[in-house]
């Protein structure tokens, strides 16, 4: 009589016989998952030296995760570089040229693969929390900001905006959440003059680098809060820019500025001095085929002069006296303007053709002759905007 094999063989005979029929197919699977495990930890190897190389031996980092959702970094800081007297360099100044809380990149992982060999980087989203920039505007106008990462090396090895010649990068889409940005300005005063703004969120994308291949329209929102000695403003910036043809359709608003806050812009050496006073600014600028008109409104409200003798009777050019009787009316004075030209003629200034408009709308406001009034509002322009 023939035995009856076990309950438990009997019902583990099917699955052991599904085994052997399937064995190729499952080492063949298994196989697939271990490569794609190896492609898988490279491409996160890629990634991880790719970040590394970007910020530079000078990076300190809380935390450097690499995961599936892309990349974290936690507690980022660029520490500001030593003066250099080699290199004509003066002391940053502020203590950090960078710092942030979390910086979260989510990049496109074919690009681990094809940048390396064809120079392009492609990243999906880059989004920064509680960051922190400074930057330095030098007597001549010039800004400055990160000199760690984006300073060129003597040879010439980057490019202009701090990408390496021949690499591109992409960006979907940028975000900031709570950041700090200071600029200190040596072109307006000794020490340096600091403007800083706060709780600055940014929404904007896609980005190129180089800027000149950019290949589509850069979505732009801004909104801050202006720092002032007794009361802060509010700055935004919101609309469109192409940042390869410069074509652009913006609106940029300055709110209750406190007007202390920019008197080195304001006032000339010599002249007197600001107790207090709040300024707005409406300014929609459109570029198109390299021509640029911006509409504007800029208000004074409830300024304050201190008393003063000859130069130093003057604000921005124009008489102490004369401001004060404009202001007598209704407290505030409303100059309308519009800037008009051609970003790509030679002899075409932004700041002096601002100082016009402005200083002729100041003068016609004020009852004043214009002469005087042109350098004295430029000098304000010329310091906010730069050279």
């Amino acid at each position: 009589m023939p035995m009856t094999p076990p309950p438990d063989t009997a019902r583990a005979a099917p699955a052991v016989a599904w085994l052997r029929r399937h064995w190729r197919w499952l080492a063949g699977c298994g196989a697939l998952l271990l490569a794609a495990a190896a492609v898988w930890q490279v491409a996160l190897w890629q990634l991880r030296s790719a970040v590394l190389q970007t910020l530079g031996p000078g990076a300190q980092l809380g935390a450097l995760r690499v995961g599936l959702a892309g990349v974290e970094i936690e507690r980022l800081r660029i520490a500001a570089a030593p003066a250099n007297r080699r290199a004509g360099t003066a002391a940053w100044p502020a203590e950090d040229e960078l710092r942030a809380d979390q910086v979260r990149l989510v990049p496109d992982w074919r690009s681990l693969w094809s940048g390396p060999r064809h120079g392009q980087w492609r990243l999906q989203s880059l989004q920064v929390r509680g960051g922190y920039l400074s930057l330095q505007r030098g007597a001549d106008g010039r800004i400055r900001l990160l000199p760690s990462l984006l300073a060129a090396p003597s040879s010439g090895s980057t490019a202009g905006d701090g990408t390496a010649p021949g690499h591109r990068l992409q960006l979907q889409h940028l975000a900031l959440d709570g950041a700090v940005v200071e600029l200190f300005d040596a072109s307006v005063r000794r020490p340096a003059h600091r403007l800083r703004l706060e709780d600055l969120q940014v929404q904007a994308g896609p980005l190129a680098l180089p800027f000149a291949q950019a290949t589509e329209a850069t979505q732009l929102q801004l909104q801050a809060v202006l720092k002032g000695p007794r009361h802060d403003g509010r700055l935004s910036l919101q609309g469109q820019a192409h940042l390869g043809t410069q074509d652009a359709q913006l609106q940029a608003r300055l709110q209750g500025v406190d007007m202390l806050a920019l008197q080195p812009y304001l006032l000339k050496a010599g002249e007197g001095r600001i107790r207090g006073g709040r300024l707005d600014l409406q300014l929609d600028p459109q570029v198109r085929q390299q021509r640029l008109h911006a509409p504007g409104v800029l208000t004074l409200t409830g300024l304050d002069l201190a008393p003063g003798a000859g130069l130093g009777g003057l604000l921005a050019g124009v008489s102490r006296q004369a401001v004060l009787a404009a202001l007598e009316r209704d407290g505030r004075i409303t100059l309308r303007f519009s800037l008009d030209g051609r970003l790509d003629d030679p002899g075409f200034s932004i700041n002096e053709n601002l100082a016009q408009r402005v200083g002729g709308a100041l003068a016609e406001t004020v009852g004043v002759s214009l002469s005087g009034v042109v350098e004295g509002v430029g000098g304000l322009f010329k310091g906010l905007l730069g050279r």
